[in-house]
């Protein structure tokens, strides 16, 4: 049986987001969520990654798009600039967005930050160092990845998921 494409569960209004979910044809399913560019936007794009590819019955390709969600959100939270967190003296907070398009059995996952710098993949990994690891991990697990920027400003960086 066919589920409808569809969010159940995505975060309530009072966190200021709501899901977006764009009709397409049977089998392929779209869902976008706009989040702010603050750290707890990580885990959040984590649930909501789960949450979609369980609902639309792709619990094989979980762990690898959680992780692949995790990087690119940590990378969209840094490179919004002025500061994310709002202080007295910027009130407002950026936006990021994470988009999920699935198709069958490959997934890509999809996120949206205002500036317009592309990462830059370090050269050379340091095992011992908290960070700096996210681009290795993207390029490991996707099939293809890239980076564009759309016409209303900012990048978007995807990632194919084998």
């Amino acid at each position: 049986m066919q589920k409808e494409p569809g969010m159940p569960g995505c975060a309530p209004a009072s966190y200021g987001m709501t899901c977006s979910v764009i009709p397409q044809p049977q089998g392929l399913f779209t869902s976008c969520l706009p989040l702010a560019a603050i750290p707890s936007a990580v885990p959040l794009a984590r649930v909501y990654v789960r949450q979609a590819l369980l609902h639309w019955e792709q619990a094989s390709l979980i762990e690898d798009a959680e992780l692949v969600a995790s990087e690119l959100i940590t990378n969209a939270v840094k490179a919004v600039h002025p500061p994310a967190m709002p202080t007295s003296r910027h009130p407002l907070v950026s936006k990021i967005q994470i988009c999920l398009i699935v198709a069958g059995d490959q997934a890509v996952i999809e996120v949206w930050d205002p500036s317009p710098a592309l990462p830059v993949m370090p050269e050379g990994v340091d095992h011992l160092e908290e960070g700096g690891r996210g681009l290795f991990l993207i390029d490991h697990l996707a099939k293809s990845w890239g980076c564009r920027h759309p016409y209303s400003g900012g990048k978007t960086i995807w990632c194919r998921l084998r």
